[in-house]
């Protein structure tokens, strides 16, 4: 007898931190193209293994999710082993500035990627009236991966800070141009 597998799964305020929920579940998800996980906590890193067994995401959204600086790291490492990831959507999980470089290595080696959705998130909090904009965009690491990715669509990265808006139309001007 064949084990059915899913090909979407939306779970909402489930706490996947713990491995007992893993081996159920990992039969179940093996073909998994969309996965959506809003208000989860991942609270460790064994709650980002979860992740591991879906290596055909084509969509992936993480909202309001509970993780530690840990589980993200992990967690982007493995999202970029995705290489058929399409939609990513990381909205409201407290993401901040001392994640950037693992977010941008991420970004560039997902290759697929088409939409990304960062907003309400922590990455430009640091950006103030003082500093020079278009150096500070020209600068950051994550901007250049953003503007400089092949198929790359559309970024969402509202309110990410006081001055998010202006990066995002800076962003916004370049995926007009393509």
């Amino acid at each position: 007898m064949e084990i059915p597998t899913l090909k979407e799964l939306t779970l909402q305020g489930w706490d996947l931190s713990s491995p007992s929920f893993h081996t159920p579940l990992a039969g179940l998800v093996g073909k998994l193209e969309k996965l959506c996980l809003r208000g989860v906590t991942l609270g460790r890193a064994v709650g980002t293994e979860f992740l591991e067994k879906v290596p055909s995401l084509t969509h992936f959204v993480l909202e309001k999710g509970a993780l530690n600086k840990a589980a993200f790291k992990k967690m982007f490492g493995i999202i970029s082993r995705c290489r058929n990831l399409e939609v990513l959507n990381l909205r409201g999980n407290r993401i901040g500035e001392d994640l950037k470089d693992t977010l941008t290595q991420m970004v560039l080696s997902s290759p697929s990627l088409k939409w990304l959705t960062l907003s309400d998130n922590q990455l430009f909090d640091s950006v103030t009236l003082q500093d020079d904009l278009p150096i500070v965009l020209a600068a950051d690491p994550l901007l250049a991966a953003l503007a400089s990715h092949p198929n790359l669509k559309g970024v969402d990265l509202t309110h990410n800070g006081p001055y998010s808006m202006l990066i995002q139309d800076h962003l916004d001007s370049r995926f007009q141009k393509h």
